[in-house]
């Protein structure tokens, strides 16, 4: 588990005062964790960005590229680049920013109202972004304070992903930055942010090898480190064969010629599958449409009460919750609940101690009809043994994941035979998943 101690003064620090943070530490020290146990215990209106798409879906937020409007190419914090000419890539300056910033009215308005921006991976995040997105903000915001007065707390470690940045790029940009790495940025010269290292590592318990990735962290490793790690390792012709490795390689076409030649060499027989429920259940259905986006940071305690809800559920079984799945959209979010009874599911929405009741009452007081948030729900008694699925090449899912996952074989072929009906002559069978 977390340091507590470490969370809770990092987190009444972030809540109380208006600095900027780094927090940083090795792979494996609960960086992420951390980052979204702030997310969900601040009052603050927040967001979380990344520098990349992975990083943003990993962290649960949006690029820092779709939030800000950041210019490709490089920034430079200058207006006059006469010694810079005929250059192929895109220079930005302060001043284009300005003449090419468009946001919509929604965006505006989230900018303006947000008070917290974490933004993870930092360590990708090159020094002249940093001062673009400085800019940008300021310019939105109407503020000429750094970041346009916006608290920002950086996650990430430096010794991982480096930024990313051409060689044509960097005879630029040196020109304002002695290396790309965002610490370099001028506007934390100006602010820099308080700094906070994360040292216990919870994702490996092996001392040994926790020593060996830290040499080859600060690039030291000894010839006893290189030893030990060849003795785990093979030659490729002699495990090219062998059925019981994962290849991992360096491009989507490797993967996907690989996967294809072993599927065609299964000669294992095909089965249907389908999920099982043990008795009645309910299916229950609850969303929630964006009426007016824009209003969205001053509501953005309710986007993070389903989330507090849902990992409440799953950590006391006994309170009925077999499974769920979220759906996201452009203007709202839908889940959908599977109950082991309405009985259950009632008693959880009037639980004055549970997550939801609170919740629900804070919704009456701050919105109620004014129309900022519409929401609904639907719920559905299911009979046992009055249901059909089939799963065909898909992980645990819906209905799978809430019950047990059995073969559709024999009478479960089709849809009319789940439900106890005879399927018509010559109607054709669900496709099949296979397994080894």
């Amino acid at each position: 588990m977390l340091n507590d101690d470490l969370f809770s003064i990092t987190s009444k620090y972030i809540n109380n005062t208006n600095r900027h943070v780094f927090l940083t530490g090795r792979a494996g020290t609960g960086k992420t964790t951390f980052l979204k146990k702030v997310f969900h215990s601040t009052h603050k209106k927040c967001v979380i960005a990344a520098p990349t798409g992975v990083a943003a879906i990993n962290a649960g937020g949006v690029t820092l590229h779709s939030l800000l409007q950041l210019p490709f190419g490089c920034f430079v914090p200058a207006e006059i680049l006469s010694d810079i000419q005929e250059i192929a890539i895109k220079i930005s300056t302060p001043a284009t920013i300005l003449k090419e910033m468009r946001f919509s009215r929604i965006k505006l308005s989230l900018l303006r109202e947000l008070e917290l921006l974490i933004i993870d991976e930092v360590s990708m995040l090159r020094a002249d972004l940093l001062d673009a997105i400085d800019t940008i903000l300021r310019l939105v915001r109407r503020n000429q304070e750094p970041f346009g007065g916006l608290q920002i707390f950086f996650v990430g470690d430096l010794l991982q992903l480096p930024p990313v940045v051409k060689d044509q790029e960097w005879w630029i940009i040196s020109k304002w930055y002695k290396s790309p790495y965002f610490f370099e940025a001028k506007v934390l010269k100006e602010n820099p942010p308080v700094y906070i290292e994360l040292k216990k590592i919870f994702r490996q318990s092996d001392q040994a090898f926790i020593e060996i990735l830290n040499n080859f962290r600060y690039n030291r490793p000894s010839q006893r480190d290189l030893d030990m790690l060849n003795k785990t390792c093979q030659k490729f012709d002699e495990v090219k064969n062998c059925k019981d490795y994962i290849f991992i390689t360096t491009h989507n076409r490797i993967v996907d010629e690989r996967n294809n030649s072993e599927l065609k060499k299964l000669e294992s027989p095909t089965f249907y599958f389908e999920a099982e429920v043990e008795g009645d259940f309910v299916v229950f259905l609850i969303g929630a449409r964006f009426n007016k986006p824009w209003k969205l940071i001053k509501n953005f305690w309710f986007v993070k009460s389903m989330p507090k809800m849902l990992s409440e559920l799953e950590k006391h079984p006994e309170m009925g919750l077999l499974g769920y799945r979220q759906h996201f959209s452009p203007t709202g979010v839908m889940v959908i609940q599977y109950w082991r009874s309405f009985e259950q599911l009632e008693a959880y929405s009037r639980n004055k101690d549970a997550a939801h009741f609170p919740n629900w009452v804070k919704f009456n007081k701050r919105i109620g009809s004014n129309g900022d948030i519409g929401i609904w729900h639907e719920s559905y008694l299911v009979r046992a043994g009055e249901y059909e699925c089939v799963y065909n090449n898909m992980p645990t899912y819906g209905l799978a994941k809430a019950g047990t996952v059995i073969p559709a074989s024999g009478r479960l072929k089709s849809a009319g035979e789940r439900l106890g009906h005879e399927s018509a002559p010559g109607y054709p069978q669900d496709a099949a998943v296979r397994r080894k």
